[in-house]
């Protein structure tokens, strides 16, 4: 499935959003994974002041995978 990023200018063929807390500037990091499995790639695709923001991009992201979606999805 194609994942584009917060900005749009970013487009990635990716199935797996993970959510972590940079520590650096104390920022929500949403990264979608690219990879065949045995090498992965992990690109950053959004990042949020509020972890309810990041939060709620991924149950739109869930509800667009369990839904059958066939559009990118727009972080």
């Amino acid at each position: 499935m194609w994942i584009r990023s917060q900005d749009g200018t970013t487009f990635i063929d990716a199935t797996v959003l993970t959510l972590e807390l940079e520590t650096a500037d104390h920022k929500f990091v949403i990264s979608a994974y690219a990879g065949n499995g045995s090498v992965e790639s992990a690109f950053t695709v959004g990042k949020y002041d509020q972890e309810h923001q990041a939060q709620d991009v991924l149950q739109r992201f869930a509800i667009h995978l369990q839904t059958g979606m066939t559009g990118a999805f727009q972080v």
